[in-house]
């Protein structure tokens, strides 16, 4: 297998530097061309081409796409129009993670960090071993061997991460909220809503689906849902005694 890095942001880089360390056949690509990204060329060691149009796709049996490449980029758009399967960093994280790794995943327009950040303080105080990765955090290609290890991973994805993430079978997904965002980079608030509604793809039943009592994209996205699937308000949290509670239960200690 031929894999082809095609953006030389961090996410790239980290995506390289992962199959290297495999020993896969990998070769990373930008179209741009200037001594910053011809010393990360350098410094990680691998076949490269800078100002690379699609003919990099001869050396190529798929595409991991980073973040910052539009998908109408004139090489994804020939990847496609040749077959090649295109993925995202996320998508090859998950990947080197493999089976047996809890993931609990959260997207939205606005408050996905906080909201992951929250996750995490509560993991520690409860000393359960976990990774935070994605986004606004490490890139998960980087961490894959880590999170193995803990057993359970909180995932921060983008709509950019998700955009070429197919059925990922999160056993947590949470979407927060969708407002019109980044549309220079979608084609449409539709398109960005579809790509947002992708983090539930692949679940199952026993898996778990949440979204925000105020969001109506999420809220009717939850029919048809195999996940069990909960609407969370304001109304269904409290906090009392230095406790968290969702619908009465206790959830952390704050």
């Amino acid at each position: 297998m031929r894999t082809l890095v095609y953006g030389l942001g961090e996410s790239g880089a980290a995506a390289t530097r992962a199959l290297a360390e495999r020993g896969e056949k990998v070769v990373v690509a930008d179209d741009r061309d200037d001594e910053r990204l011809r010393s990360i060329l350098k410094d990680l060691g691998v076949q490269g081409h800078l100002r690379a149009g699609p003919e990099v796709l001869d050396c190529a049996d798929r595409v991991v796409a980073s973040p910052g490449v539009r998908p109408e980029h004139p090489v994804l758009r020939a990847a496609e129009e040749r077959g090649l399967p295109i993925i995202s960093e996320v998508a090859l994280g998950l990947e080197l993670i493999g089976s047996g790794v809890r993931v609990a995943a959260v997207t939205g327009t606005n408050g996905k960090t906080t909201v992951v950040d929250m996750l995490r303080r509560m993991l520690e105080v409860s000393s359960v071993p976990h990774v935070v990765a994605g986004n606004s955090w490490r890139d998960l290609t980087g961490c894959a061997a880590e999170a193995r290890g803990a057993g359970l991973l909180v995932l921060e994805v983008s709509s950019f991460q998700l955009h070429y993430l197919e059925s990922p079978g999160f056993e947590v997904a949470a979407l927060l909220n969708v407002r019109p965002d980044h549309l220079n980079w979608h084609e449409s608030f539709e398109e960005y809503v579809d790509d947002k509604l992708r983090i539930f793809d692949g679940q199952r039943a026993g898996d778990l689906a949440l979204v925000s009592s105020r969001d109506p994209v999420g809220r009717s996205a939850l029919e048809g849902l195999e996940a069990e699937t909960i609407i969370v308000g304001e109304r269904d949290t409290a906090v009392r005694e230095d406790r968290l509670l969702l619908r009465g239960s206790r959830l952390a200690d704050v």
